[in-house]
């Protein structure tokens, strides 16, 4: 006959404990305690448990409290059967008795554990055994947890619930960790993808550079002989239309020389700026400074400038401030050069009004040449591009006013290489003022 307890069974007919201590459950239930549910989302699948006893009661007992907490319920008779069906299904948890014939739940354990780690498929023992020695020799083996018999349902829900939790929180660790593998491995491949680009696509700027700087090196040589084989007759052609000039000739006569020698002279300038541009563009033009008389250099540059604005029928204008006057170290001939072209600039491109010319002493102890005029005038936009080589301020004034747009770009070399700066400000149809600042410096000697 069987020992009871409170009118329930302590012992199985074999001489094992009961699956469960109801009278516990009971007043645990009571107090809400047995109303654990498992954690898992909306969208995942209820957990699968795989249940291992050998006594079939025992099994069903357990299934049903735990598959009315939304679990999903397998079961196996023995450590055979359970460990087949591990290898046909998956599951989350597996509850093993540790009391079984055949095989017992620590050698089932043992096969597990050489398969799956513990966190990849948690196994909690089942044991009637409440020795720490028979506990340890479980935890040892691989065992996330155990509950001993009889079964308090609300600690196994607790555990299992726990290590259900925890595998799955460690398989979204996981897969995250392998979306992050993923991506980074998509994105060093991108990366390797982008860099190859690159290193061709620089290889391609590299030959293109080469090719145009080659093409720059025979263009700048091409313009250098043009330019000496055209100033070699030339030097020929001036001399003899200024003796022609002197000559006894009638008016068509004179007129005829005139007319060469003005295109001789036009054509000489070209050719002096295109040198001139290829010497700053290659960094090949010296200055020679030297004392000069700053108000004699400025007037002489001005005065063929302010024969042709009369004769365009302008106001022509030069202010020289006395605090501006006095002899400097500079290179005469390209100061001249550079009050020359801004002035021959203004005339060109003012149909009517003044041009003016303003040297003043600056209050940081240089000089400022301002050339003002009431021309055609320029835009923001172009404004960035006038001292730009072969610019002009609209392609259709290249048409009108002719020219090689070289000269703005010369005076900002030769400006720069003085170490001083070149500034414009202008409005469509409202003139232009052009203004070079110059560290000039007082010379203790005369000028020559």
């Amino acid at each position: 006959m069987p020992v009871t307890h409170s009118g329930v069974l302590s012992v199985l007919k074999d001489g094992r404990p009961p699956l469960f201590n109801r009278p516990l459950l009971s007043r645990l239930k009571q107090r809400g305690c047995c109303k654990l549910s498992i954690g898992a989302s909306i969208d995942e699948p209820p957990p699968r448990i795989l249940i291992v006893d050998d006594i079939a009661d025992n099994r069903a007992i357990l299934g049903r409290r735990f598959q009315r907490r939304g679990f999903d319920i397998v079961e196996a008779e023995s450590g055979a059967a359970a460990l087949a069906m591990i290898e046909q299904q998956a599951v989350d948890i597996v509850l093993l008795d540790v009391m079984m014939p055949d095989m017992n739940g620590l050698e089932v354990l043992r096969r597990i554990r050489a398969r799956f780690s513990l966190v990849e498929l948690p196994v909690i023992m089942v044991t009637g055994k409440t020795e720490s020695q028979d506990i340890v020799e479980a935890l040892t083996a691989g065992a996330n947890d155990y509950i001993t018999k009889p079964v308090d349902f609300a600690v196994a829900l607790l555990r299992v619930t726990t290590q259900v939790d925890r595998r799955r929180a460690e398989q979204k660790v996981q897969e995250a960790h392998r979306a992050l593998s993923s991506a980074n491995e998509d994105l060093e491949r991108r990366i390797a993808e982008r860099t190859a680009e690159l290193v061709h696509t620089n290889a391609q700027l590299r030959v293109a550079m080469a090719e145009a700087q080659a093409a720059n090196r025979a263009k700048d040589e091409f313009l250098v002989i043009v330019s000496h084989e055209l100033r070699t007759p030339l030097n020929g052609m001036i001399p003899m239309g200024q003796l022609l000039a002197r000559s006894s000739l009638d008016d068509a006569q004179r007129r005829m020389i005139d007319i060469i020698n003005t295109s001789a002279d036009q054509l000489g300038g070209v050719v002096s700026d295109l040198l001139d541009t290829l010497d700053l563009t290659s960094g090949g033009l010296q200055l020679h400074a030297a004392p000069v008389n700053l108000g004699s250099i400025v007037r002489g540059a001005a005065e063929p400038a302010g024969q042709r604005a009369i004769g365009k029928g302008l106001g022509f204008r030069v202010d020289i401030e006395p605090g501006a006057e006095g002899v400097f170290d500079a290179d005469a001939q390209r100061l001249q050069q550079i009050v020359s072209k801004l002035l021959d600039n203004a005339v060109k491109f003012t149909e009517a009004g003044e041009v003016v010319l303003t040297v003043r002493r600056a209050a940081d102890g240089g000089h400022m040449i301002e050339v003002r005029d009431t021309g055609v005038g320029f835009d923001e936009a172009t404004r960035a591009r006038l001292f730009r080589t072969f610019e002009q301020a609209d392609g259709s004034l290249t048409r009108r006013f002719g020219g090689l747009g070289l000269g703005l770009a010369i005076c900002r070399g030769l400006v720069e290489l003085m170490g001083g700066a070149i500034s414009a400000e202008g409005r469509i149809g409202q003139g232009a003022v052009f203004r070079v600042d110059l560290p000039l410096q007082r010379s203790a000697a005369k000028a020559a």
